[in-house]
């Protein structure tokens, strides 16, 4: 046994310099991330008083990961995935900075989209690189270490760019942002980063693509992951929707209250993928995922009772910390279970199905909202996803898939 596995945890992986290097650049700019969208919300409501041109921003944002996610997967597997990467953000930078000069709302929006679309691609390519930085012996603690730095920037990252455009101006927030995709990419420039293990260029395009979705189906571990995510992000998806409106128009909170509440998920996210992270590599992936899933449904079904605001912080970040329990171990199993040449595409599609499902919500969960009641919807859901987590358990998948440990594949 190595001596990275006998150690485990995080500890290994400081050894590893490009892996850390990688992880500050990108944890530097998920923190301008959160700078910039602030701003960018901000600036929108400078612009109009419309909360229809908000739910816009938010469409242009996701809308590119669902219908471009699977070209940009078939790129980052059929190209250096360094150069797209570092290409993507110098792209990023020039995008975000040319926001400082948005003339009008449909410029803020084609910029939105192009953002949304070179996230597409970057992001996922992002994830592929993971297994080679960190040693396979280390990947659950690096997914984990990373999941920490997202959910760390997206409790800091907002509060400095409200900060920020508030002193400086929203243009000093979008300057910022792009000052670390230029760090980004610099860094990327500079790290050895491996091509996939197989060079797939020679075959055609359109083979390509569809060789992404045989990979995920064809294969019972991967077809139980994605079947019981699938599910799982439509009748959960609206959560953060249908809180704020609990929270605003049902217990009519404050905004510095409602503000409280929307921080408390990414704590405790953070704790569970610290815990998954550093002592989670002797968990049965399946039973993990499924306690997850039942974790989320339990606590979501308690909004049918109307909790009160004390509660509801509690509850938010219960739900949070359930959440955490999940994304980890999901994200290293699609790397344990899919051959690097082909994970590019896989990846893409998670990111793609996970924005899906935020998209369903956007639009399903405002009028179920308004006619039942925020609360209501978000019980239902977790009654719901409650089900799936049970239900779950019964699949000859499940069981082949606690079998399963968290290496990463070398097919």
């Amino acid at each position: 046994m190595s001596t990275s596995t006998q150690a485990g945890g995080f500890f290994p992986l400081f050894k590893k310099r490009a892996f850390i290097a990688m992880w500050l650049a990108q944890t530097i700019s998920g923190f301008g991330d959160g700078v910039a969208r602030i701003a960018l919300l901000l600036l929108v409501t400078e612009k109009t008083s419309s909360p229809v041109a908000l739910s816009v921003v938010a469409f242009a944002q996701a809308v590119p990961a669902i219908v471009l996610g699977p070209v940009a997967g078939v790129l980052i597997d059929r190209f250096d995935r360094k150069a797209v990467m570092a290409a993507t953000d110098l792209l990023r930078a020039a995008v975000i900075a040319a926001a400082i000069w948005a003339p009008s709302l449909t410029y803020l929006y084609l910029l939105s989209f192009a953002m949304g679309a070179l996230g597409a691609v970057f992001n996922p390519a992002r994830s592929t690189v993971m297994p080679e930085m960190a040693g396979r012996d280390n990947y659950l603690a690096a997914n984990g270490l990373a999941g920490m730095a997202t959910q760390a920037t997206m409790i800091l990252g907002p509060a400095a760019g409200g900060l920020i455009a508030g002193l400086w101006g929203t243009g000093s927030a979008f300057l910022i942002d792009a000052a670390t995709f230029l760090i980004s990419s610099l860094s990327i420039l500079l790290l050895p980063i491996p091509r996939p293990a197989q060079n797939t260029g020679h075959a055609s395009f359109w083979r390509q693509l569809a060789g992404g979705a045989s990979t995920v189906w064809r294969e019972p571990r991967r077809r139980f992951v994605f079947g019981i995510y699938t599910p799982v992000i439509l009748v959960m998806g609206s959560s953060g929707i249908l809180l704020v409106d609990y929270l605003r128009n049902g217990l009519r909170v404050s905004p510095q209250q409602l503000g409280l509440v929307e921080a408390a998920p990414a704590t405790g996210l953070i704790l569970s993928v610290t815990l998954v992270g550093q002592f989670g590599r002797k968990s049965r992936p399946g039973r993990l995922i499924l306690n997850s899933i039942t974790g989320l449904g339990l606590v979501s079904s308690l909004f049918l009772f109307k909790p009160g605001y004390g509660v509801a912080v509690l509850l938010v970040w219960l739900l949070g910390a359930a959440d955490g329990l999940s994304d980890v171990p999901i994200n290293t199993l699609l790397l344990t279970l899919v051959p690097d040449e082909m994970r590019g595409r896989v990846f893409a599609a998670i990111n793609a199905l996970a924005r899906f499902g935020g998209m369903v919500g956007l639009a399903v969960a405002g009028p179920l909202a308004a006619l039942l009641g925020a609360h209501r919807v978000m019980g239902v859901a977790g009654v719901l996803a409650l089900m799936i987590g049970v239900l779950g358990r019964k699949s000859s998948s499940y069981v082949e898939l606690n079998q399963t440990t968290f290496e990463v594949s070398r097919e």
